[in-house]
């Protein structure tokens, strides 16, 4: 299996980034010892290739 990707948008905070929404997240793929990374989007610079996946 591939690393998971976790997409995190950079509007948040530096010290919080990271672990706000995502804090569930991160916890279960921890939990079950599954690899993954994270990926920090640009959200204001948001443009099609965005919405189109």
């Amino acid at each position: 299996m591939s690393d998971l990707i976790l997409t995190t948008y950079d509007w948040v905070p530096e010290p919080p980034r990271g672990f706000v929404r995502d804090l569930r997240v991160r916890w279960a793929l921890e939990e079950a010892g599954l690899p993954y990374r994270v990926k920090s989007t640009p959200f204001r610079e948001r443009g099609p290739e965005h919405f189109a996946a």
